[in-house]
């Protein structure tokens, strides 16, 4: 059994010998650098050896070549308060409620908006 240079040993395996490399390189003299080695997956995404190249399998919430981009951004841009535009009438309060609003009329208003 001898050492490599790049941290691996020599191993008889039978009737051959092999290199066997440390976590973090492969090849035949153990001197290619795994692309998952540098943690490139963000937000707990795994990381898969393809060659010289990685794959990142994101978690639910995030997606993205190296899972940073998280999906709750693009809904927080779209998301719209439906009292953003004023609603309710005559000095009504409004509530927002999901999808919808709600409006709390003062004394001697009444309907929906307010408006009666």
């Amino acid at each position: 059994e001898s050492q490599n240079p790049n941290e691996g040993k020599c191993a008889n395996k039978g009737d051959k010998f092999e290199w066997e490399c440390v976590p973090g390189y492969r090849g035949d003299d153990c001197a290619i650098v795994d692309p998952c080695n540098s943690n490139p997956c963000q937000n707990e995404g795994k990381c898969t050896n393809k060659g010289d190249k990685f794959d990142c399998e994101c978690v639910p919430g995030f997606r993205g070549e190296d899972c940073s981009i998280g999906c709750h951004l693009i809904f927080n841009i779209n998301t719209v308060d439906p009292c953003s535009s004023n609603p309710c009438k005559n000095g009504a309060n409004c509530t927002n409620m999901g999808n919808k609003f709600e409006c709390t009329c003062v004394p001697g208003y009444r309907g929906e908006d307010c408006s009666i």
